[in-house]
């Protein structure tokens, strides 16, 4: 493997990455703090315009990596063209790449879903008066939204975790 095509490779997972994060992360918070306001024409080209933002990062990290690679000089400057991983090929490195991402997201958002679990179950059983009441002033109120976020996030998780392998050789098939 080059060292251009090791580049290749980590920016096309960066792109990945940040196209998932984007999807369940800066999309459902902007639907979930406009919400709040009320929906308007702003509101409505505020959000495709995050929308539009997404699509053009994401499309520009995976087809033009070339452009990329070039502009910022990464493959400039080695002593040898050629990058030793022993026996990994793209694929495997692929496959490495889907079970970080996977790991993040499941270690990002678990707290997130507990908590809002924690806070679900409490709300539910609280009967009032005592302790209850005063750990009830405290804001623990139930996001639904945040908690449905956090369940897609840890789902999708789940999944590059147990189907590592078919998205890798999906994945590698692009790189080569």
């Amino acid at each position: 493997m080059t060292h251009r095509d090791l580049f290749r490779l980590i920016i096309k997972v960066f792109g990945l990455y940040s196209l998932i994060l984007s999807l369940f992360q800066a999309i459902p918070s902007a639907i979930g703090y406009y919400s709040f306001e009320g929906f308007d024409t702003w509101y409505a080209f505020f959000f495709l315009g995050i929308i539009a933002v997404v699509i053009a990062v994401y499309y520009f990290l995976i087809h033009n990596v070339d452009l990329i690679i070039n502009w910022l000089k990464l493959d400039k400057g080695f002593d040898d063209d050629r990058v030793e991983f022993g026996n990994l090929d793209p694929r495997k490195i692929v496959s490495l790449a889907t079970i970080l991402i996977g790991g993040f997201l499941i270690v990002d958002y678990l707290p997130s879903f507990l908590y809002n679990c924690y806070s679900a179950f409490r709300n539910s059983v609280s009967s009032g008066g005592g302790l209850t009441t005063l750990l009830n002033t405290m804001d623990t109120n139930v996001s639904y939204f945040d908690w449905g976020i956090s369940s897609l996030n840890l789902i999708l998780g789940y999944i590059l975790l147990t189907h590592h392998t078919a998205i890798s050789a999906k994945l590698a098939k692009q790189v080569e």
